[in-house]
C-alpha cells in the first residue's frame, strides 16, 4: 500500500477513536444470533416506495434515512416516506439517482447522470461547477470531512469538487476508462476507487496504485470496498470476496460458504460482523470466518442486494431489487410450533428443579423444553386434559399440572389424575400452592381444597373459600395463604381465620389476576381493568394509566435483577422501575415511566394470556418468560441494551389553512388564519411506533399536551399574536429528548385589531368627544346668547313701546286731571288720546313678545309710521316736530323698517322728554345703497361721556346702538351741553 508504514500508527489511532468515541447508544446486531432470527421488516411500493429497487441507503446527521431509487429519492422517518423527484423538486434534473453521500451539518449529496445535487436547510440545490467545467455522469459519490465531494463517473474519471472548483484526480480530464462503481474514503485520507473492469485504485498523497487480478483479486470488476474494525480492507468483486493481507489479496468464494460470488455491497459493523450483499445470493454475514445467509426464501425481499447500511441505532438496512429491509436484534425470543411446541397458545410456564421449562398450552397439552429438545405430553400419555392452566413442582419432586378437566401428578415418568371423585370441588384447576407444612392448596373454579402431605390425592374443601373463582394462591413470609379471586377480591387465610379485602377496603376492583411478593414484603397485585395495586402494611395504593402505567390490565408480575417490575397485558409486555413506583406511592413523584414491548421487539403476537398464576415465570438464570397467544416469549433483562439516545425531533411542516408555510425564515401568518397543522416526527428508526410526543404552544397552552404517537398538532381560531411551538419525544425506554424542536410564528391581526388602529380610534374618539363637547358648549352659548338677545330685544321693545306708551298715557292722564273741572272737552280729548295710547301700547307689547311687525307699520311705510309716531307726543308737548323726506322713497325690508322706526321713536321721545327743546326735526333720506334717519333737536343737549345724574345707565341710547348693529347700520350721536342733540343712523341697503 502507498506509504503504508508511515500511516499505520495514524490508522490504528483512528480505528481506536472510532470504536471508543462512537456513541454508546449504538447497538450493532448480535453476531451470535442466527441470521434468520433477527427481527426483520420490509417496505415495498405498497408501503410508500415509488419503485421496488433501492440503489443506495444512507443516514443523514439529523437521522433521517435516505434511499435512492429509479424513480427519485425518498426520505424515511421509520414510518413515512417522502418522495423527492423531478416533478416535486425542480433542482433534481432527473429521477435516476445512482449514489448518495452524507455530509456534515445535515447535508445530503446526490449523484445522477447529469451531475451532483445537495440537500440542506430543507431544500435541494444543484451544484454547478464554475464555467468551463465538464458535465459529469455520476456513478459513485463520497464526501469527506472537509465537505469535498469525490465523484466517480461512468467514463472512469475521478473528480474532486471543493468550493465550486472541479479538479480531475489521478488522470487528465479527457481520460476515458472503465466505469467507477464505488468510492471508499479511509480515515487517513486515502481514497479507494473500484471500477468495472479496471480493478481497484488507491489514491493518496499524490500517488496512485492500482490492484488487479495480478495482485490476487479474483476479478477486475470491483463493486464494493470497506474496512472493518480491525483495519482489514475488504473488496467485493463479481467473482468473490477478498481481503488484503501480507501484501496480497486473499479471496473467499462459495467454496468457503459465501452464498454467491458476485458481491454488490459491503458493510462492517461495530460488533465484528461483515455484511455482504450479493447479486442473486441475498445477504451474507461473515463472523469468525463463518458465513451465514439470509435469502428471499427466508424473508429477504429479494436475493438481489444493492446496498447495505447500518444506522445510528445499530439497525441494518438492506436495499434490494424488491424493496427496503431492516434487520435488528429482537428483545424477545419466542418459542412456537416452529421450535417444536405442540401449540402456539401458551397458558402456563414453569421451571422445574432441573432447569427444564414446562410450557402448558391451550389444547396442545404440556411441552417440556430441555435445551433445544422438546418433549410433549397430552391425554395420550395420561394428562388429565390438553388445556393446561397452571403448574407446580412439590418438595417430593412431583409435577402437579392443573388442567380444565382435573389435576395431574407427574412422577417417575407417569401421570396420575385427580378429579371431583377425589374431593376436588371442581375439575377446573386454576392455581396451585404448597405451604411450608407441605400441604397442597388447589384453587379451582369453585373454591379451594387442601391435600395433606400424609394423604396425597385426598382433597378437602376449605371453609370460607368455597364457591369462589380462584385466580391465584400464595403463601407469604408469615405463613398466611392469600387467595385472589376474579369476583370477590383478596382473601387472607391463617389458622382457619379468613380476612377479606374488597373495593370497600381500597382495592380498585374485585377482579384480580396475579400477586407478587417483593423482598421487602410488599404485595404487588395485578387486576383486570383496575391497574396495578401496591399493598404495604395493610394499605393499598393503585397505579393506573393516569400515572403513566402502560395498561390497566395486569395479567402477571415479575421482578428482574435490575429493580424493575415486568408485567403483561392484552397489549404486550411492559416494565417499570420499582424505585419510581415507590416514589409515587410516597408522594415524591407523580409520573411513572414505562417501557413497553410488542411486535417490533420480537413478540409474534403482543396479546398475552392471564387469569392463572404461571402465565409468567422468572427462571434461575434471570430470564423472564411470558405466555402469549402466539408462543412462549422470553427476554433476558441482563442482556438488554437500553435505547439510550433520545429521538431526534424534527418539525417537518406548518400548514395554515391548507397552505404550506416556509419555516426557514420568519414565519408570519395572515390575519384571520383559522386552521393550523404542525407536522413533526422523531427519528428513532429502531422502534418508531413506540415514540411518544408531547408538545406545547406558548401563548396558548398552559401545560404540555400528551400527543401519544400522533405526529400532528392541530389548532383552530388562534387569536392574533406571537406564538412558539415546542415538541419533544420519548423512545421505547421512555428516554426523552431535552431540546426537541421549536418554531416561532406570528399571526398578524386585522387592521382594526392593531395598536395603531386602537390609538387612531382613541384619538378619533377624543377628537369626537372634544368636538361634541365644543359643539355642546357652542350650542349652550348660542342658546344663552339667544335668550340674552331675546331678553335684550324684549327690553328694547318694552323700552321703545310700552314704556313710552305708558309715559304718554301718564301725560294724558295728567292733562285730564288738570282740565277735567275747568275744560271738560279738553279733558275728553286727553282721555281719547290715552285710550289710543293704551290700544297702541298693547298692540306694540304683543308684537314685541312675538317679534311681530310693529303696530305703526301695519299698512304703512317707514315715513308714514314716523309721521304717525311724531303726532301723539307732539300734541302733548310744546315742541314742534317736523318730518322731512329726501330722495325717492323705496321699499325697505321689514326688519330694517322696524328697527329704524324704533330708533326714531326712541330719539324723538328722548328729545321731547329730556331736551326741553322747541323744535325737533326728523329726516329720512333715501340714498343710493343706504337709507339714513336723523333726529335733531335744539334742546339743552348733554355730556355724552358724563354719568347721568340719577346714576342709571342710558338704556335708550344703548338700545338704539344695538338696533343699529342688528341691521348693520352705524349710529352716531352728536351733542354738547346747550347745543342740542342729533341722532343719526345710516343703514346700507342691498
Amino acid at each position: 500500500m502507498i506509504a503504508r508504514a508511515r500511516r499505520l500508527t495514524f490508522l490504528w489511532a483512528a480505528i481506536f477513536t472510532a470504536i471508543v468515541v462512537w456513541p454508546r447508544c449504538v447497538h450493532p446486531l448480535d453476531p451470535h444470533t442466527p441470521i434468520g432470527e433477527y427481527l426483520h421488516d420490509t417496505w415495498s411500493t405498497e408501503d410508500g416506495l415509488p419503485v421496488s429497487t433501492v440503489l443506495a441507503v444512507i443516514q443523514a446527521p439529523d437521522r433521517y434515512l435516505w434511499a435512492a431509487t429509479e424513480a427519485g429519492i425518498v426520505r424515511f422517518d421509520g414510518l413515512r416516506f417522502t418522495l423527492y423527484d423531478r416533478s416535486s423538486t425542480p433542482p433534481l434534473p432527473g429521477n435516476d439517482a445512482t449514489s448518495l453521500a452524507a455530509g456534515r451539518r445535515g447535508s445530503i449529496w446526490v449523484g445522477d447522470a447529469l451531475g451532483v445535487s445537495r440537500y440542506g436547510d430543507g431544500r435541494f440545490e444543484r451544484i454547478a461547477p464554475r464555467a468551463g467545467a465538464p458535465s459529469l455522469s455520476v456513478s459513485a459519490l463520497a464526501v469527506d470531512d472537509h465537505m469535498s465531494a469525490w465523484i466517480g463517473t461512468k467514463n472512469g474519471g475521478v473528480w474532486r469538487l471543493q468550493n465550486g472548483e472541479l479538479a480531475a484526480v489521478g488522470g487528465p480530464a479527457e481520460a476515458s476508462g472503465p466505469e467507477v462503481t464505488c468510492i471508499h474514503l479511509d480515515r487517513d485520507g486515502e481514497v479507494w476507487v473500484g471500477s468495472a473492469g479496471g480493478g481497484l485504485r488507491a489514491i493518496g498523497e499524490g500517488q496512485i496504485a492500482t490492484y488487479t487480478i495480478r495482485d490476487g483479486l479474483p476479478s477486475d470488476t470491483v463493486q464494493a470496498v470497506c474496512r472493518d474494525g480491525t483495519g482489514r480492507l475488504w473488496v467485493g468483486t463479481e467473482s468473490g470476496l477478498s481481503y488484503f493481507e501480507n501484501g496480497r489479496f486473499v479471496t473467499l468464494t462459495t467454496e468457503d460458504g459465501l452464498s454467491r460470488n458476485w458481491v454488490t455491497a459491503l458493510h462492517a459493523d461495530r460488533n465484528g460482523n461483515l455484511w455482504i450483499g450479493t447479486r442473486g445470493g441475498g445477504l451474507n454475514r461473515l463472523h469468525d470466518r463463518v458465513f451465514s445467509a439470509l435469502r428471499a426464501g427466508s424473508g429477504l425481499s429479494s436475493d438481489m442486494v444493492r446496498a447495505v447500511f447500518e444506522d445510528h441505532e445499530g439497525n441494518l438496512w438492506v436495499g434490494t431489487g424488491s424493496g427496503l429491509d431492516r434487520l435488528k436484534d429482537a428483545t424477545f425470543s419466542v418459542y412456537t410450533v416452529t421450535q417444536g411446541l405442540s401449540n402456539d397458545e401458551i397458558w402456563s410456564i414453569y421451571e422445574d428443579d432441573r432447569g427444564a421449562i414446562w410450557i402448558g398450552t391451550y389444547g396442545g397439552g404440556m411441552n417440556v423444553l430441555e435445551g433445544s429438545r422438546v418433549r410433549r405430553f397430552s391425554t395420550r400419555e395420561g394428562l388429565a386434559d390438553n388445556i393446561v392452566n397452571t403448574t407446580l413442582q412439590s418438595r417430593d419432586g412431583s409435577l402437579w399440572i392443573g388442567t380444565s378437566n382435573g389435576l395431574s401428578r407427574y412422577r417417575d415418568g407417569r401421570f396420575e389424575s385427580y378429579t371431583k371423585k377425589n374431593g376436588l370441588v371442581s375439575n377446573s384447576i386454576r392455581a396451585l400452592c404448597e405451604d411450608r407444612r407441605g400441604r397442597l392448596w388447589v384453587g379451582t373454579y369453585d373454591g379451594v381444597c387442601i391435600s395433606e402431605p400424609d394423604r396425597p390425592g385426598l382433597f378437602v374443601a376449605v371453609d370460607g373459600l368455597t364457591q369462589k373463582r380462584i385466580a391465584f394462591l400464595h403463601e407469604d413470609a408469615g405463613g398466611a395463604i392469600w387467595a385472589g379471586t376474579t369476583c370477590c377480591g383478596l382473601m387472607r387465610w391463617q389458622d382457619g381465620t379468613i380476612r377479606t379485602y374488597t373495593t370497600r377496603d381500597g382495592l380498585p376492583t374485585n377482579e384480580l389476576d396475579c400477586l407478587y411478593e417483593g423482598s421487602d414484603g410488599t404485595f404487588w397485585i395485578g387486576t383486570y381493568g383496575g391497574g396495578l395495586v401496591r399493598m404495604s402494611h395493610g394499605r393499598f395504593f393503585t397505579y393506573s394509566t393516569r400515572h403513566g402505567l402502560y395498561d390497566d390490565v395486569v395479567f402477571s408480575i415479575l421482578e428482574d435483577d435490575k429493580g424493575r417490575l415486568w408485567m403483561s397485558c392484552n397489549k404486550g409486555v411492559f416494565s417499570a422501575s420499582l424505585a419510581e413506583l415507590n416514589d409515587i406511592a410516597a408522594g415524591r413523584s407523580s409520573r411513572l415511566r414505562c417501557a413497553s414491548y410488542g411486535k417490533t421487539d420480537g413478540l409474534r403476537n403482543p396479546e398475552c394470556n392471564g387469569g392463572f398464576p404461571t402465565t409468567a415465570w422468572k427462571t434461575r438464570d434471570g430470564r423472564l418468560w411470558f405466555a402469549t397467544m402466539e408462543g412462549a416469549a422470553v427476554v433476558d433483562p441482563a442482556r438488554m441494551r437500553r435505547n439510550a439516545p433520545p429521538p431526534s425531533v424534527v418539525l417537518e411542516d406548518l400548514v395554515a389553512d391548507a397552505t404550506h408555510v416556509d419555516l426557514t425564515g420568519e414565519v408570519r401568518l395572515p390575519p384571520g388564519t383559522e386552521k393550523l397543522e404542525l407536522r413533526y416526527t422523531a427519528l428513532s428508526l429502531a422502534s418508531p411506533d413506540k415514540v411518544r410526543f408531547r408538545y406545547r404552544l406558548d401563548g396558548y397552552d398552559t401545560e404540555w399536551v400528551d400527543a401519544g404517537s400522533r405526529r400532528t398538532a392541530f389548532y383552530t381560531h388562534l387569536p392574533a399574536g406571537a406564538y412558539r411551538f415546542s415538541v419533544t419525544a420519548g423512545n421505547r425506554d421512555d428516554v426523552w429528548s431535552e431540546q426537541g424542536a421549536t418554531v416561532g410564528f406570528f399571526i398578524r391581526p386585522f387592521y382594526y385589531r392593531t395598536p395603531w388602529f386602537y390609538a387612531l380610534c382613541v384619538v378619533t374618539l377624543t377628537l369626537l368627544a372634544t368636538g361634541l363637547y365644543a359643539t355642546r358648549v357652542r350650542h349652550m352659548k348660542a342658546k344663552f346668547a339667544a335668550v340674552l338677545a331675546e331678553r335684550q330685544r324684549i327690553a328694547r321693545e318694552i323700552h321703545d313701546t310700552l314704556a313710552q306708551g305708558l309715559t304718554g298715557i301718564s301725560v294724558q292722564l295728567e292733562g285730564v286731571a288738570e282740565t277735567l273741572l275747568d275744560d271738560p272737552p279738553v279733558a275728553q280729548r286727553h282721555l281719547d288720546r290715552a285710550r289710543t295710547l293704551v290700544r297702541t301700547s298693547l298692540a306694540d307689547a304683543r308684537g314685541a313678545v312675538w317679534n311681530l311687525v310693529p303696530e305703526a307699520l301695519r299698512g304703512r311705510d317707514l315715513v308714514q309710521a314716523l309721521l304717525q309716531a311724531s303726532r301723539l307726543p307732539a300734541e302733548s308737548s310744546e315742541a314742534r316736530v317736523d318730518v322731512a323726506v329726501s330722495g325717492t322713497p323705496y321699499s325697505l325690508p321689514s326688519r330694517i323698517e322696524a328697527n329704524l322706526l324704533r330708533i326714531g321713536q326712541e330719539a324723538l321721545s328722548n328729545a321731547l322728554k329730556h331736551s326741553r327743546c322747541r323744535n325737533v326735526r326728523v329726516a329720512v333720506g333715501f340714498e343710493k345703497g343706504a337709507v339714513r334717519l336723523s333726529v335733531k333737536d335744539d334742546g339743552c343737549g348733554f355730556d355724552a361721556g358724563a354719568t347721568p345724574p340719577d346714576g342709571r345707565p342710558r338704556f335708550g341710547l344703548r338700545g338704539m346702538e344695538e338696533r343699529a348693529k342688528l341691521i348693520r347700520g352705524t349710529l352716531s350721536v352728536r351733542t354738547n351741553p346747550g347745543a342740542g342733540t342729533e341722532v343719526d343712523v345710516c343703514v346700507p341697503i342691498g
